[in-house]
């Protein structure tokens, strides 16, 4: 009976090691990318909601805010260049997400990419 017991249990530690380096280099090869989706309405999101946007932080969503709050809704992709922090290039990248009036929509997924095989060997 011992002797059954051991041989079982040295299979099954053979097994856990073997499915662990299998299972370890298979996370490892494993890719995933954050994705942007949906819409966001610049005159009544708030700041935790404009952070969202890809290359946005905490500052310039508070200037965004900040600058809705002085001077009114955005009723133009280009007015939001007046708010500090944000150009062209900032804008270029984010303006697909952007809306000015309707619902906000806007979350962020995280999308498993395929491995890619190592060629090299």
């Amino acid at each position: 009976m011992k002797k059954i017991l051991q041989t079982i249990t040295g299979i099954l530690v053979i097994t856990l090691v073997f499915t662990s380096i299998s299972f370890a280099g298979l996370v490892s090869t494993l890719r995933f990318d954050l994705v942007t989706k949906g819409y966001l309405n610049v005159n009544t999101s708030q700041v935790e909601e404009i952070q969202r946007l890809p290359g946005f932080d905490r500052q310039t969503a508070e200037n965004i805010v900040n600058f809705r709050g002085v001077n009114g809704n955005f009723s133009a992709i280009n007015e939001l260049l007046n708010v500090m922090g944000i150009d062209e290039r900032k804008l270029s990248r984010t303006h697909p997400y952007l809306r000015f009036e309707g619902n906000s929509t806007l979350r962020t997924d995280i999308e498993l990419r395929r491995p890619v095989r190592d060629t090299s060997k």
